[in-house]
């Protein structure tokens, strides 16, 4: 076996192919099972982004002297700059793999970004808070860490209360196709700070609407005078519900819609067998997690967002 340079003795890098997509999953769940005690990934959860990716360029595998995957990266691009992931086995000796990867990464990163528009563009990445080899790695590669994002999930042993809507205002969910547009422009304004650099309709669109995850029984709408004032985008992530977005208008917040949405949320999950209903939360949006605390919600996990700038 010739060793990559680089990389250790023994070790070996190749592209990923869709046959390795079993192999890829049991190193992501070893991650997650080593650092929060159960798997949090699922086929469908990189599937989709190995099918908009170039593989053979975008994508890598390092094998162990045993051939069995020790290490996995990938990268892609959004609409700041290029997203990251890296994943070390947490049963191989932490000697530099996530090193080699995150080399490779930016090599392609850089590549891909040549000539476009982007003024200062980002290479980010989203680690475990419990995987600190991988932390490490990214400080030494000259990453800091931008922001915290809390998992907060509830586990319902009973129906939530019910919710209680404005006078004058309903609940309904999403009509395909016709809402598509007014979601997008309230989710957008409703996220919208400095600095943030939003995804085009299209971009929105191609991802929240997949067809693998998207149920437009599980966007809730609430509108006053047919106007979006709050909503809350859910998926079926079996066994559990996930909340995407949950957003109020600006004028109305502090009146307890949020409250009210995830209300209805729970209910709905809770009617269809699903008791753990989760999301996630920037964790300086205080304001937010004061929400979910109250809506009898618990911290589950914390993850780390890197940001290293490419220009």
């Amino acid at each position: 076996m010739l060793n990559a340079p680089g990389l250790p003795a023994g070790f070996s890098p190749r592209p990923p192919t869709m046959a390795d997509a079993p192999a890829v999953l049991a190193l992501m769940n070893a991650r997650d099972i080593a650092d929060y005690g159960e798997p949090d990934s699922e086929l469908e959860d990189f599937i989709y982004d190995w099918e908009e990716a170039d593989l053979q360029h975008d994508g890598w595998l390092i094998e162990g002297p045993d051939s069995s995957l020790a290490a996995y990266g990938l990268v892609q691009t959004w609409s700041g700059g290029i997203d990251i992931e890296c994943y070390a086995h947490p049963d191989v000796p932490q000697i530099g793999l996530q090193a080699y990867l995150l080399d490779q990464a930016e090599r392609r990163a850089r590549a891909l970004l040549a000539g476009t528009a982007a003024v200062l563009p980002v290479a980010r990445a989203f680690v475990n808070h419990g995987d600190a080899a991988t932390g490490d790695a990214f400080v030494t590669a000259g990453y800091h860490v931008k922001k915290y994002h809390f998992r907060m999930q509830i586990d319902q042993t009973e129906p939530p209360p019910e919710p209680v809507w404005p006078t004058g205002c309903q609940l309904r969910t999403l009509r395909a196709g016709e809402d598509d547009q007014a979601i997008f422009r309230f989710i957008q304004k409703a996220f919208d700070q400095p600095g943030r650099t939003p995804p085009t309709f299209d971009e929105w669109r191609n991802f929240m609407m997949r067809p693998d995850h998207f149920l437009p029984d599980l966007w809730f709408l609430l509108t006053c005078d047919e106007e979006i004032v709050g909503a809350a985008v859910c998926y079926d992530y079996q066994p559990y519900g996930w909340v995407r977005h949950l957003a109020v208008d600006q004028r109305l917040r502090r009146q307890g819609i949020g409250t009210s949405l995830l209300q209805h949320v729970f209910g709905v999950f809770y009617r269809r067998g699903q008791m753990r209903v989760a999301l996630g939360v920037d964790a300086a949006n205080e304001s937010a997690y004061r929400l979910y605390e109250q809506a009898g919600m618990q911290r589950a996990r914390q993850f780390d967002e890197y940001h290293k700038p490419l220009g």
